[in-house]
C-alpha cells in the first residue's frame, strides 16, 4: 500500500532493530520513524530520535534520542556517578513524568525509585530503569540492552549485559551474547557467543584481550564459542536456551586451554590450591585471585606452601606472581636466594595517567586492595605500598613520619615527579596524609589525598587491642559462612595475650573457620606487627596539611564504637569529617560508600568505592592540569555528597 496519508511512523514498547528500519524505508522512504522510549513507570514517552535514512549496514544499536521538555535523563555508573560520551551506564530518569512508586509495593519502590541527587527540587526523585545505555558524540542516547541479566560470580555480581555491550564494540562482531553456565557441577563460568559481521575471521585469542581492555578480568569470559547467526525464538528474540554448550575441557576462568602441571612443583601447587579453592581442575596459567581467593585464603595458601615446600613467601606475591607458573618460579628462585622485602607491590601496573599510590592499613598487607584495583579498571595504573618485616627494621615499626618518607621515595621509583595520587584505608589514609603533608613541604604537590574511612589521629589515636583485631578476624570468617562467631570479644579481652590466641585458633579450627594451616607463629608475627604499628600511630603528633583532603565514609556505623569515642574520649562523633577539618586548610570533601568500615574495599562494595575512587581521581588529574588561578580554591564549609544508591 502507498500509505499516502501517513506521516510518522511511530515505535515503541521494544528496542527497534536496525534492519527493521532499513526494511521500512526502502518501502517507504518518505515517512520516517519516530524511535520512541518511555517506561511505564514515567507515565509517556521520555525521549524521541527521528529515523529518516536507512541506517548503515554496521550499525547494530539505534538512538533514542534526547530528553523531552521537563524531563532529565542521565547515564550512571553502579556509584551513580555520570559516565562520559561512549561508555554504556545504566539510564535514570528524573523530572515531573517520573512516578513516585509501586502502589502497595514499598520493596519494589524501594529498588527502582530513590531520590534525585542532581535535583535542587525538595522531595525529587531519580527512576532506575534497569536499561543499559550510553551517550554518542552528537548527545543523543543510544539503547545497548536490559540489565536484567544479573548473575553472580565468585563473590562479584556482574551485568552480563555490560559484557555483551563490550563484544558487540569489537568491529567484526556482528552479534553477541553471554551467558553463566555449570555445564560441569561445581564449575559456573562465564561462556561468550558471537556471530561474525560478514563472515569476518575471529581469533579467541584476539577477543579476549579485546574485552579485556574495557573489563575487569572478572567479567571476561572463560571460554567463547562462535556461531553463524545466534539462535531466535519464533517471534524474532535472541534464544537464550538453545545457545550451545562450549567445547568441553576447560573449565577454569581464563584462557581457552587448560594447561596442566609440567613439573613436581607445579603439580604440589595444583594440588595445594584445588585443597584452598575447592574447585577443580586448576591449570598453571589460572589467577588466584579470578578463582575467588581472598586474603584469608592466601593466608591458608601461603601456610600449606610453607608447611610442603619449607619456604616463606611473602603474601603480596599473589598479588604480582598470581598463577602456579609464576609462584612456582619463585620457589625456585627462594630456593637459591630469598627475595629482600620492598614496599612497593604492582596491583595494577598496566595503564596511562598517573598512578594511584594506596597505602597498606595497619595489618601491613596491600591484599585487602585487590578487589579494590580491579573495580578501578586496567586503565588506571594501581600500587599497594606495604609494611616492611620487623625483622628487616628491628622490633618496633618506624615512626609515622619515617615510614612517609620511606614510601615517598620507593613512589618515586615509579613516578619520579608529582602531582602525586595517593590514598589509604583506615591507617593508611593517615600515612597517605603525611606523606602529602612531607610533599608539600618540599614545594611538591599531592594532586588527591583519598582517605578511607580513618579518623583523624588529631582526635582519635586509640587503637583497638589484640583482642578485637582477633575477634574481627573470626567475625569476618564466620560472616562469610552465615554463622556467629564462636567466641565474644569480651571473652578474649579478659584472656592474657597468649591465651587469647590459642583460644582464637581452637575455636575457629573448632567451628570450621580456622584451618590448620593457619598456626600460632603466624598470627604471632601478625600480631607483633600490628602492635608495632599501632604504637606508631599513638606517638604520632600530626602537623596541619594545607591542602585539599578527600574523605570516603563507611555508610555502616558501628553505634557501639561511636559511643564509646563519645562517651570515653569526648569525641565529637557527629564530625562528618571524623576530625580530619581540624589538620585541612581546604575544605575536606565527603563521599559516602557501601558497606562497613571491614567491608567497605571487598567484593560489591568495592565497586561502588572504585566509581567513587575514580570520579575523584579523574577530578584530580584534571584540575593539577589547570593554570593556578582557575584551580579550584573552594570555601570553609564541607562538602558533603551523598549519591550512594541507597
Amino acid at each position: 500500500p502507498a500509505l499516502i496519508s501517513l506521516v510518522w511512523h511511530l515505535i515503541t514498547g521494544e528496542a527497534l532493530p536496525p534492519e527493521a528500519c532499513r526494511r521500512w524505508l526502502r518501502l517507504y522512504p518518505r515517512i520516517p520513524l519516530l524511535n520512541a522510549y518511555g517506561p511505564t513507570e514515567c507515565s509517556d514517552d521520555v525521549t524521541q530520535h527521528v529515523v529518516a535514512a536507512p541506517p548503515a549496514p554496521d550499525v547494530r544499536h539505534l538512538p533514542i534520542g534526547r530528553a523531552l521538555d521537563n524531563l532529565r535523563v542521565y547515564v550512571l555508573d553502579p556509584a551513580l556517578q555520570p559516565l562520559p560520551v561512549g561508555i554504556p551506564g545504566q539510564l535514570y530518569i528524573g523530572g515531573v513524568g517520573g512516578g513516585r512508586g509501586y502502589q502497595g509495593d514499598p520493596r519494589r519502590t524501594a529498588e527502582a525509585f530513590l531520590p534525585d541527587p542532581f535535583s535542587p527540587r525538595p522531595g525529587a526523585r531519580l527512576y532506575r530503569t534497569g536499561d543499559l545505555v550510553r551517550y554518542v558524540t552528537d548527545g543523543t542516547l543510544e539503547f545497548l540492552d536490559r540489565i536484567g541479566q544479573q548473575v553472580k560470580l565468585r563473590g562479584f555480581r556482574i551485568e552480563l549485559g555490560e559484557i555483551e555491550s563490550a563484544l558487540r564494540a569489537h568491529p567484526r562482531i556482528r552479534e553477541a551474547a553471554v551467558l553463566a553456565r555449570e555445564d560441569v557441577p561445581g564449575d559456573r563460568r562465564l561462556v561468550g557467543y558471537v556471530a561474525p559481521a560478514g563472515g569476518a575471521d575471529l581469533d579467541v585469542e584476539e577477543l579476549r584481550a579485546f574485552v579485556a581492555r574495557s573489563l575487569p578480568d572478572y567479567m571476561v569470559p572463560a571460554a567463547f564459542v562462535i556461531l553463524e547467526a545466534l539462535p531466535l525464538t519464533s517471534n524474532g528474540k535472541l534464544d537464550r536456551k538453545a545457545l550451545p554448550a562450549p567445547a568441553a575441557g576447560r573449565s577454569a576462568p581464563h584462557g581457552p586451554q587448560l594447561v596442566p602441571p609440567r613439573d613436581r612443583v607445579e603439580s604440589e601447587l595444583v594440588d595445594i590450591w584445588q585443597e584452598v579453592l575447592a574447585t577443580r581442575p586448576i591449570g598453571v596459567h589460572d589467577n588466584f585471585f579470578a578463582l575467588g581467593g581472598h586474603s584469608l585464603l592466601a593466608v591458608r595458601l601461603m601456610g600449606m606452601i610453607h608447611k610442603r615446600f619449607d619456604q616463606e613467601l611473602p603474601l603480596a606475591l599473589l598479588v604480582e606472581a598470581g598463577t602456579i607458573e609464576q609462584l612456582a618460579a619463585a620457589l625456585r628462585g627462594a630456593a637459591a636466594e630469598p627475595a629482600a622485602w620492598a614496599p612497593l607491590v604492582a596491583l595494577q601496573p598496566e595503564g596511562e595517567g598517573p598512578p594511584f599510590f594506596c597505602i597498606h592499613p595497619i595489618g601491613g598487607q596491600v591484599l585487602c586492595y585487590v578487589d579494590l584495583s580491579r573495580h578501578l579498571g586496567a586503565g588506571q595504573r594501581f600500587y599497594g605500598l606495604q609494611a616492611p618485616r620487623l625483622d628487616e627494621v628491628g622490633a618496633a615499626a618506624p615512626a609515622i613520619e619515617e615510614m612517609a618518607a620511606a614510601y615517598l621515595e620507593a613512589v618515586r621509583e615509579v613516578q619520579p615527579e608529582g602531582p602525586y595520587l595517593l590514598g589509604g584505608w583506615s591507617m593508611g589514609g593517615i600515612l597517605a596524609f603525611e606523606m602529602a603533608r612531607q610533599l608539600h613541604a618540599r614545594g611538591e604537590e599531592a594532586a588527591l589525598v583519598a582517605i578511607l574511612d580513618a579518623w583523624s589521629p588529631a582526635v582519635h589515636r586509640v587503637v583497638p587491642d589484640d583482642a578485637y583485631l582477633l575477634y574481627e578476624i573470626v567475625k569476618d570468617q564466620s560472616l562469610q559462612k552465615g554463622m556467629a562467631p564462636p567466641v565474644s570479644y569480651e571473652e578474649l579481652r579478659a584472656l592474657q595475650p597468649e591465651e587469647c590466641l590459642r583460644r582464637v585458633l581452637e575455636e575457629g579450627r573448632r567451628a570450621g573457620l580456622v584451618a590448620e594451616d593457619v598456626g600460632v607463629s603466624w598470627l604471632r608475627r601478625f600480631l607483633q606487627g600490628y602492635r608495632a604499628r599501632r604504637e606508631a600511630l599513638q606517638r604520632y603528633r600530626p602537623s596541619p596539611y594545607p591542602g585539599r583532603l578527600t574523605l570516603l565514609r563507611a555508610a555502616e556505623e558501628d553505634a557501639g564504637f561511636l559511643r564509646t569515642l563519645q562517651t570515653e574520649l569526648g569525641i565529637d562523633v557527629e564530625d562528618p569529617t571524623l576530625g580530619w577539618s581540624a589538620l585541612s586548610g581546604k575544605p575536606v570533601a565527603i563521599q559516602i560508600v557501601d558497606g562497613n568500615h571491614s567491608t567497605m574495599c571487598a567484593g560489591d562494595n568495592a565497586r561502588v568505592l572504585a566509581g567513587r575512587l575514580r570520579t575523584a581521581i579523574a577530578a584530580a588529574v584534571r584540575d593539577s592540569a589547570a593554570p593556578p588561578e582557575l584551580r579550584s580554591a573552594g570555601s570553609r564549609s564541607v562538602l558533603f555528597h551523598d549519591a550512594s544508591p541507597t
